[in-house]
């Protein structure tokens, strides 16, 4: 499943994490994955991780997931049609086992199937929960 943007997006994650579980939020500088944004990410547990906040979403993402991502909450993205079920359950085992989480599914709607990595990070530097968590999405291939 590795592809050059999850490749590119997993080192970057375990070079800013060092001898940390995780890097935390602040670590992560868009900017410095200008050239795979459009492919990422990155999601704020909210509600204890009942729900997700969209943070910052970019464009082949949102195609692929087949929803406008940005700065919206999970709970209100369209249900499990375009595959959230497992994009949440990416984003809860990511979180809760705090080490990076490679997955591979297919939207219900029958759109394109999808390869993902899922980063944890924490809030501050010393954090030991995965409150947001950094992703790389990508068409799968077979």
């Amino acid at each position: 499943m590795t592809s050059d943007v999850i490749q590119r997006a997993t080192e970057y994650w375990s070079r800013k994490r060092r001898d940390r579980r995780m890097p935390a939020r602040p670590d992560i500088d868009p900017v410095e994955l200008a050239d795979v944004l459009s492919n990422l990410v990155v999601v704020e547990a909210i509600d204890g991780g009942r729900d997700y906040m969209h943070r910052i979403a970019g464009g082949v993402a949102e195609t692929l997931l087949g929803a406008p991502m940005h700065g919206a909450r999970l709970s209100r993205l369209a249900g499990d049609r375009n595959g959230f079920a497992a994009w949440r359950n990416g984003l809860a085992l990511a979180r809760s086992f705090r080490a990076p989480h490679f997955a591979r599914f297919a939207p219900e709607d029958g759109g394109k199937a999808i390869s993902a990595v899922f980063l944890p990070l924490s809030r501050a530097a010393a954090g030991e929960e995965a409150d947001f968590v950094l992703t790389a999405v990508i068409e799968a291939k077979d």
